[in-house]
């Protein structure tokens, strides 16, 4: 069983599990909602094959991510505070 840290995935060593995003298509679903395809792999290795999730979001729902994910990566792109970890 997966252990979970605010929210997310962790591992033995209390890191978040991340698998790099390396391709995404957002697509118009059934005429009414937002779909979106992330496709990851779960090693660096050039040869391996990406995996992929689909799914779908409400317009509401889509619009609510793309400003949280915005808002991160404003903030990914902050320098630190000097002295201490940047969270």
């Amino acid at each position: 069983m997966t252990k979970m840290k605010r929210g997310l995935d962790i591992d033995d060593d209390g890191q978040a599990i991340v698998y790099p995003v390396v391709g995404y298509t957002a697509f118009l679903a059934f005429g009414m909602t937002v779909g979106l395809r992330l496709e990851y792999v779960i090693s660096l290795d050039p040869t391996e094959k990406p995996q992929a999730l689909q799914v779908v979001l409400t317009p509401t729902q889509a619009r609510e991510l793309a400003q949280s994910v915005l808002k991160m990566a404003d903030r990914a792109i902050q320098p630190p505070a000097s002295g201490g970890a940047h969270n």
